[in-house]
């Protein structure tokens, strides 16, 4: 278990006397039975031409890869799920998209982009569409991927407005909430005449090197 923790500065031990002021609202802050911070939230979807443009490019793709990235621990993935079992493109979950321990080899989901045969096979074996879902990766070894297959098309999906693609070979940048968006994709996706894609890789060999 790795515990990260964010300590202002400064760290050596100066005493200080605390404002009065700080306490002050440090108690009010103690004292309120909310939360001292509201968010208020507003879903975004694409537009219809922009969803059904969305979902041909799925459909069209014979080599597909889903990368599932930092999601909100604190929204429902069901559509997130739905999407990835329509799908049944392999897919790579960061350990930040609370996702990762749901699903394993048998469910077409990939070993870690830190080993360098997994590295390896996807280089020799690009797919032709990436697409991510969620913020950024832990893994730097995901973008040292992106950008020596520059010619992937890169289609990402978050509420996030920051560039988070160092390689800058993003192709479709969507900026809309992720359970509306995918919900509508579902639907659209549910008929259309697509087959089950797999990458020519077997990474079930993967498994017995404990990666």
């Amino acid at each position: 278990v790795h515990f990260n923790c964010a300590f202002r500065e400064p760290l050596e031990a100066t005493i200080q006397a605390l404002p009065a002021s700080y306490l002050s609202l440090a108690k009010e802050l103690i004292d309120r039975k909310d939360p001292s911070t509201r968010y208020m939230s507003s879903s975004t979807t694409p537009g219809s031409s922009e969803l059904q443009e969305i979902a041909e490019l799925i459909s069209e793709s014979c080599h597909g890869l889903l990368v599932i990235g930092s999601l909100n621990p604190y929204e429902k993935t069901q559509d997130v799920l739905d999407f990835i079992r329509l799908l049944k493109w392999p897919t790579y979950f960061d350990v930040s998209s609370s996702l990762k321990y749901q699903f394993n080899l048998s469910d077409n989901a990939l070993p870690t982009f830190d080993h360098p045969e997994v590295q390896k096979a996807l280089i020799q074996n690009p797919p032709e569409m990436i697409f991510h879902i969620g913020g950024r990766l832990t893994s730097k070894h995901y973008y040292t991927f992106l950008k020596q297959v520059p010619s992937i098309n890169l289609m990402t999906l978050s509420r996030n407005i920051e560039k988070e693609d160092p390689s800058h070979h993003t192709k479709i940048r969507i900026n809309a909430d992720i359970n509306s968006t995918l919900k509508e994709l579902n639907r659209l996706l549910k008929d259309k005449p697509f087959i089950e894609r797999k990458m020519d890789v077997n990474f079930s060999s993967f498994a017995q090197k404990k990666i």
